[in-house]
Parts: structure tokens; C-alpha cells; sequence
């Protein structure tokens, strides 16, 4: 012992560091603790916003593709029809195309095509039902295709 010192006034003063230096580290913990849940409760809220956008987003492309396949179905049953009705006025499709008329429509779809003024089609040409149909079938592989580009797009563009 150190002579002339009180050995209670030492143990007081170890004490009282023992106590600051757990307190301080006690009170550090604390600290760090709430930084973390101030944090984790930013990024919660970023993340329902981000939850939030999502939902909207998807629910304007269901009820746009909802409204596309409406509208779709109503087409397709008017072309079916007048393709019905078109058969029935003409006994035995007595419209006929001309070979050159075919090749032209053909040259119009095809993108690579090897001779494009031979028509694909029959040699004396194709009924009107033959071109109706075939009409209806490139329309909708051109509205699969527009709706894949059109999704396309709106997944590379930033959404404002």
C-alpha cells in the first residue's frame, strides 16, 4: 500500500472507475444498438415503398392486359364472323385473289424471303377466306410479339 493514503479512499476511487468504465460501456452498447434499429427501420420503410411501387405496377399491367384480352376477344369473334359471313354470301368462295396479289401480301409478312414475287400460296390464287384467315393468325403473332416488346420496354425504362 502507499503510505499515507487511505486504503477505503482507493477502493472508492477503483470503484468508481470500474463503474464508470462498465457504465460507459453499457451506455456505448445502447448507442450502437438504437443506430442499428434507426437503420434497420429506413431500409424497412425503403423496402415496403419498393413493395408498394411493385403492387402498383402489376396491378395497371393486369387490368391493361385484362382490357387487351377483351378487346382481343371481341375482335377475334367480329373477324370470325365476317369470315363466317363472307363463306356463306359466296357459294363455294367465289372470290378468288390472283396469283400476284397473293405475292404481294406474302412479300409484305415475310422478312427474309428467298424469291418474294411467287406467290406462297396456291398457283391460281387464294379465297378470300384463305387471306382472312391468314390475316387473323399474322395479327395475333404480331400482338404476342408487341405485347413481349412493349413489356420489354417498360422493364428497361425507369418507371417516374
Amino acid at each position: 500500500m502507499i503510505p499515507g493514503v487511505n486504503p477505503w479512499l482507493l477502493i472508492g476511487v477503483a470503484s468508481a472507475i470500474l463503474v464508470s468504465f462498465f457504465g460507459g460501456v453499457t451506455a456505448g452498447k445502447k448507442l450502437e444498438r438504437t443506430a442499428w434499429l434507426e437503420r434497420e427501420v429506413e431500409l424497412q420503410q425503403i423496402a415496403d415503398a419498393e413493395t408498394e411501387r411493385a403492387n402498383k405496377i402489376a396491378t395497371i399491367y393486369g387490368t391493361s392486359l385484362n382490357e387487351i384480352q377483351d378487346v382481343s376477344h371481341n375482335l377475334r369473334r367480329k373477324l370470325n364472323e365476317q369470315r363466317d359471313q363472307l363463306a356463306s354470301c359466296i357459294p363455294g368462295g367465289g372470290v378468288r385473289f390472283t396469283p400476284g396479289f397473293v405475292g404481294l401480301y406474302n412479300d409484305a409478312l415475310q422478312t427474309n424471303a428467298t424469291n418474294s414475287g411467287k406467290p406462297v400460296g396456291e398457283a391460281t390464287g387464294a379465297s378470300a377466306d384463305t387471306i382472312l384467315a391468314t390475316h387473323i393468325e399474322n395479327g395475333y403473332r404480331w400482338r404476342v410479339c408487341r405485347n413481349q416488346l412493349n413489356a420489354l420496354i417498360d422493364i428497361l425504362e425507369p418507371h417516374q
